[in-house]
């Protein structure tokens, strides 16, 4: 494992959750697919079903964390519930990915 991966089983169990969370307001508000997910991941749709479900031995790596926070157009605090991140009022960009694949919606 690389310094940029993180075992889902490692991160917090408040960050799932508000992947989770995300995740559902995304496909009930945006309409969004997992197909949508995967293409801008640059992963399958299988993949992303295993990471959204949980299933061990599909970690999300911190890139992965970052370009799904991208993909929702929400701040990386929110999705990791770092208050300090979250009061800095700065959206986090640093991947470089920002509107590559992103998916219309």
């Amino acid at each position: 494992m690389n310094d940029k991966s993180v075992a889902w089983h490692g991160i917090s169990h408040r960050t799932k959750l508000n992947i989770k969370q995300e995740w559902e307001r995304q496909k009930r508000v945006h309409g969004r697919t997992q197909d949508d997910l995967a293409t801008y991941l640059n992963i399958s749709q299988s993949a992303v079903s295993k990471l959204l479900n949980d299933q061990v031995g599909h970690p999300w790596s911190v890139d992965k964390i970052e370009l799904f926070a991208d993909f929702c157009d929400v701040p990386l605090a929110r999705l990791i519930g770092d208050a300090d991140l979250a009061t800095d009022g700065r959206k986090p960009s640093s991947t470089g990915h920002r509107g590559q694949g992103r998916a219309q919606g």
